[in-house]
């Protein structure tokens, strides 16, 4: 009976240890920096969103990540923005991630740090003035016509006539509907800022939250 040499063993596990070690190292330039102390709790305390806070931490780690060698107190007005152009020209990052970006970075500079403001002012990318696309009445009559259920249509009418967010009316509840005076009441309006009062039509008040 034949058998395999001994060497062949060995090979095979000095092999799979040297694939191991690449996996390792891969998983290593892969890991990000850990959040400068105070960073994460203060967007916690000021009660940004969660989505915000999402993002701001995930730029400020590859922020991190880019000038690893450094600390980011020392890092200057022009490093940033030639990390910013980099992004730019190599990434071609849209002009929203842009400004995300750099809103992660001044955060950390004028809130965790306490720096004035005129110390870090990053040039920020013009603003498109693109039209807005909104739908004829027809097509939202079309809509309405081949919603399934009752709670489908208040849900499309109430975002067209009364120019709800998604997110505010995921967060309508029906107490917050004022039948009477013809108007909803719009809870933490575009990122907690001030309660609103939107006056709507009859015919979308009509209707009920039951499907």
């Amino acid at each position: 009976m034949y058998t395999k040499p001994e060497i062949k063993l060995e090979y095979s596990h000095h092999r799979n240890q040297e694939i191991s070690n690449v996996s390792s190292e891969k998983r290593k330039k892969t890991f990000l920096p850990e959040l400068p102390k105070g960073y994460f709790s203060l967007l916690q305390q000021k009660r940004y969103s969660k989505s915000t806070i999402k993002t701001y931490t995930a730029y400020f780690k590859q922020f991190q990540d880019y000038f690893s060698e450094q600390s980011p107190e020392k890092i200057d007005f022009e490093q940033i923005n030639g990390y910013l152009l980099e992004l730019i020209t190599k990434k071609s990052i849209s002009p929203s991630q842009q400004n995300q970006r750099i809103n992660a970075i001044k955060f950390y500079y004028e809130k965790v740090l306490g720096r004035e403001k005129k110390y870090y002012n990053i040039y920020r990318p013009r603003k498109t003035k693109a039209l807005p696309k909104v739908i004829t009445e027809d097509e939202l009559f079309k809509m309405l016509e081949v919603a399934s259920n009752s709670k489908n249509k208040l849900v499309i009418g109430l975002i067209y006539s009364a120019g709800l967010r998604r997110g505010e009316m995921i967060n309508l509840r029906e107490k917050d509907i004022i039948t009477g005076k013809k108007i909803i009441f719009v809870r933490d309006s575009k990122g907690k800022k001030a309660e609103i009062l939107i006056k709507v039509t009859p015919h979308v008040l009509r209707h009920s939250f039951v499907a």
